[in-house]
């Protein structure tokens, strides 16, 4: 749970070993555009936000997380 400014904002936390990586709203299996969001149950009680195409109905997430080690990068 992220913790909580006495403003009652949560505090954000930047880091230079992670990356947050966007998808795009375009369908990966039929290439449709005409696509929405949904709460998607990946099993074990956890739901994410996914893209869906109301074409074929293939779920995706809406971006992954990934390590990414700036340091090594600058090598």
């Amino acid at each position: 749970m992220p913790s909580v400014e006495s403003s009652g904002r949560p505090r954000v936390f930047a880091t230079t070993e992670m990356r947050l990586i966007p998808h795009h709203a375009s369908c990966p299996e039929c290439g449709s555009a005409d696509v929405g969001t949904d709460q998607v149950d990946l099993g074990d009680g956890i739901e994410e936000t996914a893209y869906v195409c109301d074409h074929c109905g293939t779920a995706w997430p809406l971006a992954c997380i990934c390590e990414w080690n700036t340091a090594h990068a600058r090598r």
